[in-house]
């Protein structure tokens, strides 16, 4: 019974679970991907304070996955050798396991506390087999050969493409939500990203614009990116931008951007530095803008986990909320034509979604975004008016783009929540499409 004056102090909950001293990530995925597993890991560290975590990853992602500071082990693996050993009909089961384990010998020996496989096909679920590891979580392969999904976020991820109009939920959220973490304190990568690279003239305030991608379809025009880098410049006079790629096609694309705007903007506006920079060095120089123009790359990814803001352009069978940059205040901008996005294996021939995206409109939402710091709603009803007055007959009453501001907010109620852990789910869906329980969406409705 509680006297007068006398208070119950509250006692620590009590757990049965062992701590987690040693975790192993493997995500056998592309670079942006890569990326997008960093709020996972500072999640984790935040969790499980003082803890190892190792990734497992493709080689030929090694200077991606070494550049993520919040790893303390990578393991690097030989993704074309073990997938054509896997499919051989000639090899026996058993060899192939064995030949594997010999080649992931450096990892597959340790014993982990935890193991997170982030991989759903048969590569990383056989690879998920060889972890010695006192919980699993994510999907791993069960000893009579079928894949056993730990989560039911896991085999969503595997399915999510196929159905992908009904998704809403961001790589990012699903990864967290079979960690079974919250969304961490803090998103910014630090540390080894941010390496000597490329410094920029100081004086200006630099955007960057990335003008590649992996495949043409998703490559907003090369004529498109003249017309705006040269509309921005002229309602920018303190403005530069910088193009960013890797590649010899991107290197090829931007000298020709750069030579179109060379006698205009001759006067050190436009600095070109495609290849110039490893993966390390673009975190670091990412860092240093004030915003990133990207198609749907990697390099998206990099500038969200380096903290800057990205405009991201959605072309072809992208759709923006399963890869759209994590964290505060990222634009998206899709078609919003009846067959866009296209079908996941689709090979579109007349990629009209492109050309939804008028140059000047993009240019004078970039300044404002740049240059007039506005609550949402404000900015919403000046980029309605920009819209109205820039794009010219139908278009302008019928509505052409999705605008969407890509954020982290709480994961959709689809999936339980572990107790103790919420997840992060992050939307940017038009307007008029529903937004699944309340939470924050932001369309512009007709006109954009």
């Amino acid at each position: 019974m509680k006297g007068v004056g006398q208070s119950f102090r509250s006692e620590p909950p009590v757990t049965l679970d062992p701590p987690i001293g040693s975790i192993l990530v493997i995500a056998m995925t592309r670079m942006g991907d890569l990326f997008q597993l960093a709020p996972m890991a500072a999640a984790l560290r935040e969790k499980h304070a003082g803890c190892r975590i190792g990734l497992v990853a493709y080689q030929e992602f090694g200077e991606t996955a070494a550049g993520l500071s919040l790893f303390d082990d990578l393991f690097l693996v030989d993704g074309k050798t073990i997938r054509r050993m896997v499919f051989d009909d000639r090899i026996s089961w058993c060899e192939k396991i064995a030949r594997i384990r010999a080649m992931t010998d450096d990892w597959n020996r340790k014993d982990y506390d935890l193991l997170i496989n982030l991989t759903p096909n048969r590569i990383g679920t056989v690879l998920g087999y060889l972890v010695r590891a006192r919980e699993v979580r994510g999907v791993v392969m069960t000893k009579d050969g079928f894949r056993a999904f730990y989560d039911p976020a896991i085999a969503y991820f595997g399915m999510m493409v196929r159905h992908r109009l009904y998704n809403d939920a961001n790589l990012v959220d699903l990864f967290l939500r079979v960690a079974r973490v919250s969304p961490p304190r803090r998103l910014v990568l630090a540390g080894k990203m941010e390496t000597s690279g490329p410094v920029l003239p100081s004086g200006r305030r630099w955007v960057a614009v990335q003008t590649g991608a992996s495949v043409a379809l998703k490559r907003w025009p090369e004529d498109s990116f003249i017309r705006m880098v040269a509309h921005f410049l002229s309602r920018s006079p303190g403005a530069g931008v910088v193009l960013l790629g890797a590649g010899e096609e991107d290197v090829a694309r931007n000298r020709r951007i750069v030579a179109a705007l060379e006698d205009r903007w001759s006067s050190g506006r436009v600095l070109n530095l495609t290849g110039q920079t490893t993966v390390r060095e673009l975190a670091g120089l990412l860092r240093s803008v004030s915003r990133l123009v990207s198609n749907d790359t990697g390099a998206m990814h990099v500038a969200a986990a380096m903290g800057t803001p990205v405009v991201a352009l959605s072309f072809a069978n992208l759709f923006y909320p399963e890869t759209a940059p994590y964290g505060d205040n990222h634009v998206v901008l899709q078609s919003r034509k009846s067959c866009a996005p296209c079908g996941i294996d689709a090979q579109c021939l007349n990629p009209v979604c492109r050309d939804d995206i008028d140059p000047e409109w993009f240019a004078q939402l970039l300044v404002h975004l740049e240059e007039n710091p506005r609550t949402r709603r404000e900015l919403e009803k000046e980029c309605r008016r920009i819209s109205v007055r820039t794009l010219p007959g139908p278009a302008a009453s019928c509505g052409r783009l999705g605008l969407g501001w890509s954020r982290p907010s709480s994961l959709s109620s689809r999936f339980e929540t572990p107790p103790g852990s919420s997840g992060s789910f992050q939307k940017s869906l038009p307007s008029g499409l529903g937004d699944g329980g309340g939470r924050e969406t932001s369309g512009l409705g007709d006109g954009v």
